[in-house]
Order: C-alpha cells, then sequence, then structure tokens
C-alpha cells in the first residue's frame, strides 16, 4: 500500500524592488503541517531566490483512520536571514488541490529624516589661509537588517597642500580633487532594535594652492550616499555646499609731506 501523494509548494516573491533577484534570500524553508497536526517540512529549495520556484514534497495521504488529509503552511524560515528580513508573508493559496503558494512581498529599507550640511569659512584675506569646513550627515532607518555603508565625497574648487591640511580621516584624490570617507554602520536590524538613527559628522581644515584669486568667491561641494549592503540599495543625498568670498585687499598708506623754505 502505498498511501503517499505529493503536495507542491510554490514560492512568489513579490514587491517594489524584487526584480532585482539579489535582494532576495539564497534560500527558503517552507513548512507545512497537515489536520492531524503532524508537522513536515518542505525540502530546502537550493534555487530559492528563482521567482515561482516549485519543490514537490511526498507526505501521507491518509490519517491513521483512514481520512484523506489536506495540507496547509504553517512558517518559513531562511539561513539567509538579513535578507529573508526585508520580506512580510503577505499570502497563503491552497484554491489548487494539493498545492500550497506562498507569497513573500519585499519592502525596501526606508530613509527618513535624512539632513546633510556644509558649513565653513565664509572670508578669507589671503590666499594662503587655512580653512575649516563642518560635513553633517544624520538619518533613520527603518525596515532592514544588516550592514550598510556610508560614504561622503567632498568636492574641492581647488587642489590642497596636504602637509597643511588636515582631513580626519578622509582619502584625498589630487587628480579629481575630492576628500572620501567611508563609514561603515553595521549590526542594523530595525526590526527587533527600532528604528536606526545614523549620525556621522566630519571637520576638516584645508589650505589650497593654485588659487585663482580673481575669482572674487568659490564653492565647495559635498555629497553622502548610504548603501544598504544586503539589497544593493543607495540612498544619495542632495548636494551641500560652502561658498567663501576673496576678500583681497589691503590698505596703503599715503603719507604728504611738504617741504620747502617758507
Amino acid at each position: 500500500q502505498n498511501f503517499k501523494k505529493k503536495i507542491t509548494v510554490i514560492k512568489e516573491w513579490a514587491g517594489e524592488g524584487n526584480e532585482v533577484q539579489s535582494v532576495r534570500p539564497s534560500n527558503v524553508t517552507i513548512n507545512l503541517e497537515n489536520e492531524a497536526k503532524a508537522e513536515l517540512t518542505s525540502a530546502n529549495a537550493v534555487e530559492g531566490n528563482a521567482n515561482q520556484w516549485s519543490k514537490e514534497v511526498e507526505v501521507d495521504k491518509y490519517s491513521k483512520d483512514g481520512k484523506e488529509l489536506t495540507y496547509g503552511y504553517v512558517s518559513e524560515t531562511s539561513t539567509d536571514a538579513n535578507k529573508f528580513a526585508s520580506y512580510t508573508n503577505t499570502g497563503v493559496d491552497t484554491s489548487v488541490a494539493d498545492t500550497v503558494k506562498v507569497t513573500n512581498t519585499y519592502k525596501a529599507p526606508e530613509v527618513t529624516d535624512e539632513t546633510f550640511t556644509k558649513d565653513g569659512t565664509t572670508t578669507i584675506t589671503s590666499k594662503d589661509d587655512e580653512l575649516t569646513y563642518t560635513i553633517s550627515y544624520s538619518s533613520t532607518v527603518t525596515d532592514y537588517k544588516g550592514d550598510a555603508t556610508l560614504t561622503i565625497v567632498d568636492k574641492l574648487p581647488y587642489e590642497i597642500d596636504e602637509t597643511k591640511s588636515d582631513l580626519n580621516g578622509g582619502t584625498y584624490d589630487a587628480a579629481t580633487k575630492t576628500i572620501t570617507w567611508t563609514e561603515r554602520i553595521t549590526g542594523i536590524d530595525t526590526y527587533a532594535n527600532g528604528a536606526k538613527n545614523i549620525e556621522v559628522s566630519k571637520t576638516i581644515e584645508v589650505v589650497y594652492v593654485g588659487m585663482d584669486v580673481t575669482a572674487g568667491t568659490f564653492k565647495n561641494t559635498a555629497q553622502g550616499t548610504l548603501k544598504f549592503d544586503e539589497t544593493g540599495k543607495e540612498d544619495p543625498t542632495d548636494p551641500a555646499e560652502e561658498t567663501t568670498t576673496q576678500n583681497f585687499k589691503k590698505k596703503i598708506t599715503v603719507i604728504k609731506e611738504w617741504a620747502g623754505e617758507g
């Protein structure tokens, strides 16, 4: 008596950004249960991040008293926990006999209350003056589990004298006239710990070389980008800039002396 039957388990991935397969967990295990509360686990699908994958599971056809059993969804797990956390179960369809279709919908990480500012020296009186700038980033992250990277790039108007400048850990590229900072934010888990507040501030001192002393003013512009490791999503800030005025004037003292008899 081969009283077995096969249950087809179908996984559907849905939601914005879901067309990028890399945001899906690499695997998922779906747990089923029959009316007799005998739980069984579907074989772990190696191709778990493919959309509409299906897996057949062989199960008992009858209960001990001869009643034909039906099976339904209980839960699911994944060893790719960080990516799996970005999905919510949004439907179980058992309308087709001996078929369980489970839909999970993706929700991208959300960045709110984002601010990005740059403040600094507004006036200089000499081309050799030291200028101070402060670049500040802050935001709140929700709907995410994993690590992220904040990259700040400061675009300079002129090259700098590195021996006279303090870049506060930034990496200077003379060819592009930029200073770059890369900050790792690890262990984010907004599902377990609530919203994650991120705050990063960099204060630098620079001395420019090759300055155009006839320009009158010049601008220094910075921009930040927060990138989420698990989903690949990037959230760039609006650029922030500081304008500096060149007050290149000096005073000449003119003295008149009258000489001669009378």
